[in-house]
């Protein structure tokens, strides 16, 4: 694809144009109050742009969702939290607020193919182990620190799967 000038009248950027946008995001995020330790990596044999970062409260990381985020977005961010932690009860939320069927049914049907094979994956690591997830999908590692969520847009897309979870630490 990085050979063609355009796909679907749409141009396609070049590695160093992909690069930049990719570091202005990484400037954004390290430029945000409350995070730290931003690391990131670009395979562009596979166009895997991995972004990590630690975080001193979950604000700090809606903040950056919501950097990322048009106007209208931001303000749901806001209302919608799409990072929550409830320390009484050391439960950490990932809520998910996007009709991303309703979304792409605005899309021309030969956009749509890009959607048949991406995937999201997160990670989050914890300081404390895991005590239980709600989220059938996602997988606690051995440590029981760290836990990953790999879903398919498709399934997104269908409601047949959901990045939402909670994730119940131990005290």
């Amino acid at each position: 694809m990085m050979l063609l000038d355009s796909v679907n009248n749409y141009k396609v950027p070049s590695e160093k144009e992909i690069r930049q946008h990719f570091a202005e995001m990484v400037k954004t995020v390290k430029n945000t109050d409350g995070i730290s330790n931003v690391s990131n990596t670009i395979d562009m044999d596979d166009f895997i742009f991995t972004l990590s970062c630690d975080f001193n409260n979950v604000e700090a990381l809606n903040t950056v969702v919501s950097n990322f985020s048009s106007k209208e977005e931001a303000k749901r961010i806001k209302n919608h939290k799409h990072f929550s932690f409830d320390a009484n009860n050391q439960l950490f939320t990932r809520s998910y607020h996007y009709d991303l069927a309703k979304e792409i049914k605005k899309t021309k049907m030969e956009d749509r193919e890009v959607f048949k094979t991406a995937s999201i994956t997160t990670i989050y690591r914890f300081p404390k182990s895991i005590a239980s997830s709600k989220n059938e999908a996602a997988n606690i590692s051995k440590s029981k620190k760290a836990i990953m969520l790999k879903v398919s847009a498709q399934d997104i897309i269908n409601q047949k799967k959901s990045i939402k979870n909670q994730i119940k630490l131990h005290n």
